[in-house]
């Protein structure tokens, strides 16, 4: 063995060891390109996320704006996605329409992750009677058709964005409890909790300093999906005329209203809208697959 053998090793791991670390989130956005579906989902979410914080100067027309000279046009360079019965501009108020949806979903999903989180981590820890008598309860109301709970209860209450979000709320948290349960099962039985009990770690601190940081892969997923289906339930009801009230542009009510009446004579005013709700879903949910994918070890290079 020469004698700049060991000299060289050394040099080279000394070299690797002062290479600048890049930041999490370019190594994630690196891990996400290899993606390609996730990826393309993250570009148009933050493209709907852009439009919708800058509609004001994003969109061409006010979405209020009535032009009865310019009643149902066709898509053309004025208006590119035309005019509705009243002359409104039909992409100024898609573009409003991100802004209800994306409000609606980020409030409702957050809460929904926060509460079902909580519930199913308690749920999953303590176990026994507790842990029995809590899921059940999510069961109950789990048995009930998700859609048909959320319109009984706008029903109830009334519409509005108010209740809108209310409903979604008490239709989505079960089942993110449900998941967060099975999972805290799994990650309490492991030795580093054991280690925490062993050296007089309160509850709390063992459920919020071990666990949570071990299952948040699963809550940044459930979030992301669940995004899908609260814009979609939102749509849903706003179609139904249950959602937030005219004039507010949101993209199910521009479905139910001139969108079905006037299919025949003007059909873009059901395309754009329904396009969409599509777009925006489908992104969230195969992002929802990509972050499932990077996130869990277990699912690492598959």
């Amino acid at each position: 063995m020469s004698a700049q053998g060991p000299i060289s090793h050394t040099a080279g791991e000394i070299a690797v060891v002062l290479r600048p670390k890049q930041p999490a989130i370019i190594q994630f956005m690196k891990r996400l390109m290899h993606k390609p579906l996730g990826f393309i989902s993250f570009l148009i979410i933050l493209g709907v996320v852009f439009c919708a914080l800058f509609a004001d100067i994003v969109a061409p027309y006010d979405p209020d704006l009535t032009d009865r000279t310019a009643t149902l046009v066709a898509p053309n360079v004025a208006h590119p996605l035309g005019t509705d019965p009243l002359g409104r501009d039909v992409l100024s108020r898609i573009i409003y329409g991100a802004r209800i949806s994306l409000f609606i979903g980020i409030l409702a999903t957050g809460t929904n992750v926060i509460l079902g989180a909580t519930i199913g981590m308690i749920a999953g820890y303590y176990g026994g009677r507790l842990g029995m008598i809590i899921m059940r309860c999510m069961d109950v109301v789990m048995a009930i058709p998700l859609i048909i709970l959320a319109i009984v209860m706008v029903g109830i209450l009334g519409p509005s964005t108010k209740n809108v979000i209310l409903a979604i709320i008490v239709v989505g948290t079960p089942s993110v409890a449900r998941v967060t349960e099975g999972i805290v099962l799994s990650v309490s039985k492991n030795v580093y909790v054991d280690g925490g009990k062993a050296i007089g770690a309160t509850d709390f601190r063992i459920l919020f300093r071990y666990i949570l940081p071990n299952i948040l892969h699963v809550t940044m997923v459930q979030f992301s999906i669940g995004m899908g289906f609260n814009i979609l339930t939102e749509s849903s009801l706003s179609f139904l005329g249950l959602g937030s009230p005219p004039p507010t542009p949101t993209w199910g009510q521009m479905l139910s209203g001139s969108g079905r009446r006037y299919f025949a004579l003007a059909p873009w005013l059901a395309i754009w809208p329904g396009l969409a709700i599509t777009l925006v879903v489908y992104s969230y949910n195969m992002l929802g697959d990509a972050l499932r994918d990077l996130l869990d070890p277990r699912m690492r290079g598959s």
